[in-house]
């Protein structure tokens, strides 16, 4: 099984896709597929440098490759996305001389823009969100409404462009149930859609000293709860709160003037950025570990999030306070692998949190058993679910051209 991964970012980063796409790529490699990962530019000199930088090895059948544009061509934007296209429908038509090929990308117009043949390359898009919703809640919090002109421009083109997409591949891996209700609602998709979540790479807690009360990791965005969290400080006296992540300088300063505000920043440390292989030293040395979203603001929040922070919690045996929305409980079941309070709620928040560090017996069952579930969802396992898909989408298209 050939599979070419299409990703138009830079790689390698410390963002959630970047680590997603290592670790997916390395899994289906060890699974026996023959992976050629592209990406939009190399952060690293060589192939094994990039795989690296996640504490992975680069295995035989998998290269890394880099599909850089020209500088004048980088500075602007749309002709920057249209080569890289472009270049890369050339490159997948060559590979396809050489015998079936499965294309896998996260971005719709890479997928828009290839050929539907016979026998084909095949196709297989990975969702995790829908485009179109996204700008609508993107121009909400510019203070912009739908019938917004600028709006409906972006919202029309967008919706069209997801449609195309859909239409034109093989098969559908969506990241969580919601999101693939959502995706079968809108937009009825007649090719295979799988369920494929996060993964998580299996490791065992390390016995550290518990000097960490409460941590939270990963980005400040909005819809993220980070201000909920906040918020929640004052109802805990005597606790610390660890914030690890803050790579826009912005959201960082945000989060430490909110803290000041509610007279709590002296009893929550903000981290800022940390490389990824050093969060893993945070979150051993954490009692609790929080996952605030946002609920009734955000679809990405309430039905479409897969968040690997959250797998990371429960594999490193941490027990978890999350935000009771329909993704979350995907994963989650209150009061068995997770406290879920009502999300939004700063004084629910600070309720589930001085619960389990009030109870240490029921927050190490709660993390035991946490962990355990957290073995299913491994990046071998999430390989293997992607090899389904493929073959999955390979038969269906195979019989489309009969």
């Amino acid at each position: 099984m050939r599979i070419l991964y299409v990703s138009r970012h830079s790689f390698p980063n410390d963002r959630a896709y970047s680590v997603q796409i290592a670790h997916t790529c390395h899994a289906l490699a060890k699974r026996g597929a023959e992976v050629s990962l592209y990406v939009g530019k190399m952060r690293r000199p060589s192939p094994a440098g990039c795989m690296e930088f996640f504490g992975l090895d680069l295995p035989d059948t998998l290269s890394v490759h880099e599909v850089r544009n020209p500088p004048w061509v980088r500075r602007r934007r749309k002709l920057d996305k249209n080569v890289f296209i472009a270049r890369m429908r050339l490159i997948c038509l060559t590979k396809f001389r050489k015998g079936p090929v499965f294309i896998y990308s996260r971005h719709e117009p890479v997928l828009a823009s290839m050929p539907r043949k016979k026998g084909g390359p095949f196709l297989v898009f990975e969702a995790h969100e829908l485009k179109h919703l996204a700008v609508l809640e993107r121009a909400r919090a510019w203070g912009r409404g739908p019938d917004d002109p600028k709006t409906q421009v972006r919202l029309n083109r967008t919706r069209n462009l997801e449609a195309h997409a859909l239409r034109n591949v093989h098969g559908i891996a969506c990241i969580t149930h919601g999101l693939a209700r959502e995706i079968a609602r809108t937009f009825n998709p007649t090719c295979p859609v799988h369920v494929i979540p996060s993964g998580v790479s299996v490791r065992s807690p390390r016995p550290v000293n518990k000097d960490i009360d409460v941590v939270y990791c990963g980005r400040l965005n909005p819809w993220k709860g980070v201000d909920t969290l906040i918020e929640a400080m004052r109802w805990l006296p005597g606790y610390r709160l660890t914030v690890v992540g803050g790579v826009d300088d912005r959201c960082l300063d945000r989060a430490r003037a909110l803290a000041a505000d509610l007279d709590v920043s002296g009893r929550i440390d903000f981290a800022g950025y940390v490389p990824y292989q050093e969060v893993w030293g945070y979150l051993d040395r954490a009692r609790v570990a929080v996952l605030p979203t946002r609920g009734g603001e955000y679809a990405i929040a309430d039905r479409y999030t897969s968040p690997m922070k959250l797998l990371e919690y429960m594999m490193c045996g941490v027990p978890v306070v999350a935000s009771d929305l329909p993704a979350i409980r995907e994963v989650l079941q209150d009061g068995v692998t997770a406290k879920l309070v009502t999300p939004n709620s700063p004084n629910a928040l600070a309720e589930g949190m001085l619960a389990l560090l009030k109870d240490e017996p029921l927050a190490q069952r709660i993390a035991g058993r946490a962990r355990e579930h957290a073995l299913h969802y491994t990046w071998e396992s999430r390989a293997q679910k992607i090899i389904d898909l493929l073959n999955c989408a390979r038969e269906k298209g195979s019989q489309e051209t009969i």
